[in-house]
């Protein structure tokens, strides 16, 4: 019986940080980065998978464009060509390479402690990562129901009830984890 509960658990968890949705939530977790993978391909994994979601990621920018106004004489025409060649560096900078920069950065910081929020974390540093604060609004969410949470728990659609209140916590754990793992 431990043989079969060791390979079922091995079988549904062999490739678990493999699974993009797990790496990146993995990395963005400010409590592990790379150091939460076994294997340093799960990581680079990982973080191309980020990297390759980092052009529909849209931040907005703080900068405004120069307006000329038509009035104005030629004496200004050294600064119109400045204007020109700083408008056209700032426009055709890369998005992919500006969220490299910033996944580097945030990977090259210390970790955070693991008893500390990564949540609260993640609001101090919003304005620091901004490309990556939007992926960690989508990796970091909370469901807001307790269904898969009674499923777990459940058999024919009991949770805890008077027939079960008399069972002690360690018998109820051993109950759940079988009930779970031999399906």
């Amino acid at each position: 019986m431990i043989g079969v509960l060791v390979s079922e658990v091995d079988a549904r968890f062999r490739s678990l940080e493999l699974n993009p949705l797990y790496a990146e939530s993995t990395i963005l977790d400010p409590r592990f980065k790379n150091y939460g993978f076994l294997h340093q391909y799960a990581f680079s994994e990982g973080k191309k998978s980020l990297i390759s979601k980092a052009a529909t990621v849209n931040i907005v920018s703080n900068t405004q464009e120069v307006t000329v106004l038509p009035n104005q004489t030629d004496d200004d025409s050294i600064w119109n060509d400045f204007d020109s060649e700083v408008g056209s560096i700032v426009q055709s900078s890369n998005p992919t390479a500006a969220f490299i920069v910033e996944i580097d950065k945030y990977l090259h910081e210390p970790l955070l402690s693991r008893r500390e929020d990564p949540l609260l974390w993640w609001k101090l540093n919003q304005y620091v990562y901004p490309r990556l604060f939007k992926f960690v609004k989508k990796r970091f969410c909370i469901m807001g129901t307790s269904v898969p949470c009674e499923r777990i728990f459940s058999k024919a659609g009991q949770t805890i009830t008077k027939k079960r209140s008399r069972l002690t916590c360690s018998k109820f754990e051993q109950m759940i984890f079988l009930n779970f793992n031999l399906e």
